[in-house]
């Protein structure tokens, strides 16, 4: 008789974590933007998998619209008033701010 199976431990992500995943993904994904766009041109062809591969990753970085999404609008809350989630939700999203701010700077020369 086979030995029962140990249950799986869950992993849980801090947001920290989920947010330096998804940034891999939309790496990866930015790097394949010109293949995507052939495809969608017809100069190229994606087998079935190749884009159910892209269209999984890409969902990973940008739920569908559909999905239910919750968005915190700070604008009417204080932060007193605002729960541990709503904060740390705002918080995982200000290193990809970030990183997009400077992105779309020149770099700045002192003189």
């Amino acid at each position: 008789m086979p030995a029962p199976k140990k249950p799986s431990k869950e992993v849980v992500l801090t947001p920290q974590q989920v947010m330096k995943l998804r940034s891999g993904i939309a790496s990866s994904l930015t790097k394949n933007l010109n293949k995507a766009q052939e495809v969608l041109d017809g100069k190229i062809e994606w087998t079935p998998t190749q884009a159910r591969v892209f269209t999984a990753l890409l969902n990973k970085v940008i739920p569908d619209i559909s999905m239910t999404y919750a968005q915190v609008d700070i604008r009417d809350k204080e932060l007193s008033n605002m729960s541990r989630e709503e904060l740390e939700e705002i918080a995982s999203g200000m290193n990809d701010i970030i990183e997009h701010t400077h992105e779309d700077k020149p770099d700045e020369k002192e003189e």
